[in-house]
């Protein structure tokens, strides 16, 4: 949620309220949809908004490639670009998730970023 907090808000400034929502929901159903995808057989429940999260950071990325806005470190925050802050967000969460009996769902994340990349000439 923090991810959401410091991206989705210029975001939803750009989009516009509804058309945000409209953008995040597609996103969140898309990366769903790859879920179901590479686990037909699976019993484990996809639950979270990981994916619909990382819809609105790729729009983020597209939007504002090179804003400082994103922070690294809590005790004393530095300007990152936004291209650095989300490729290292990206590896951290890519490699999690590699065993079967993991609950992390990697293809979540790319999920996202694919449904928002599709969704991007509709909004």
């Amino acid at each position: 949620m923090l991810f959401l907090w410091i991206f989705g808000d210029n975001v939803e400034d750009f989009f516009g309220h509804i058309t945000y929502l409209f953008f995040y929901l597609v996103c969140g159903v898309g990366a769903g949809l790859l879920h179901v995808l590479f686990n037909l057989h699976s019993n484990t429940p996809a639950v979270g908004a990981s994916g619909a999260i990382s819809g609105v950071m790729g729009a983020y990325l597209l939007l504002y490639p090179r804003a400082p806005r994103a922070y690294a470190g809590f005790i004393f925050p530095l300007p990152v670009p936004a291209v650095i802050f989300l490729a290292c967000g990206t590896s951290c969460n890519s490699s999690r998730g590699s065993t079967p009996s993991d609950t992390v769902f990697p293809v979540g994340w790319p999920g996202g970023r694919t449904s928002a990349g599709s969704c991007w000439g509709c909004c």
